[in-house]
């Protein structure tokens, strides 16, 4: 539905930005990989060169560009990945499949970082008092960050990952790491191309901000055990 994103993810990012703009408001807004094609293996940077796949990508980067040319305070983000303990994301739909069936197959040449929704919201937090304290100095840090976890894997090691975390908790499941099939992006395809490569740079992240990020087996590891626990509870 393209008129539909563009409309979301483009057109009211831009009237947001503008109310920022009149009210001096910092706008902070979650972008994401898909606005780079994809290529090669080496992590993107904030300066690469968008070059979006899909409508989704083309409408996530017009909102982008909605915010820098409202001249607002902002933020934003690109990030990847993104999973929690809650609301529909790759790693519980991955612990459910395990649990319902005896074999999974798994895209294994489309790699990322796995990126933990409360450390992103921990970030922001961050982000938000490094700003108020440094107000007075606001050029020097606002504009674009790429945010995700460190280290990176493809669907199916995140997918073997979780499923060998839960079990460690003592999940009932029918699927071990063994049972997933690593497969092509060509055998299982979808409406939209995917970028291979969503491998994010966070030096400037880090840098500017102070904030390490650590390894996302970490958080993975963190949030499977609390699903594990929760549903034995």
């Amino acid at each position: 539905d393209p008129a539909t994103a563009h409309t979301i993810n483009g057109a009211a990012v831009g009237v947001l930005a503008a109310q920022a703009k009149q009210l001096n408001a910092l706008f902070i807004h979650y972008s994401t990989d898909y606005v780079f094609n994809g290529s090669g293996t080496r992590p993107w940077v904030e300066t690469d060169m968008p070059q979006p796949l899909s409508v989704y990508g083309h409408s996530k980067l017009a909102g982008e560009t909605a915010i820098r040319d409202s001249g607002c305070n902002h933020f934003i983000v690109r990030t990847s990945w993104v999973y929690a303990a809650r609301g529909q994301n790759f790693v519980r739909t991955i612990l459910r499949l395990a649990a319902e069936r005896e074999s999974l197959s798994v895209i294994n040449d489309q790699i990322g970082a796995p990126t933990f929704a409360g450390f992103l919201a921990h970030s922001t937090a961050k982000m938000i008092d490094f700003d108020r304290v440094n107000a007075s100095a606001r050029a020097k840090h606002l504009g674009t960050y790429h945010v995700t976890a460190r280290g990176e894997a493809s669907w199916h090691t995140l997918a073997s990952y979780s499923v060998q975390c839960a079990l460690d908790c003592g999940a009932m499941l029918q699927v071990t790491p063994a049972r997933i099939a690593a497969i092509p992006t060509s055998q299982y395809p979808l409406p939209a191309p995917r970028p291979s490569n969503s491998r994010m740079c966070v030096d400037k992240f880090e840098g500017t901000f102070g904030i390490m990020c650590h390894d996302w087996r970490k958080d993975c590891r963190s949030v499977v055990t609390e699903l594990i626990r929760g549903a034995n509870s």
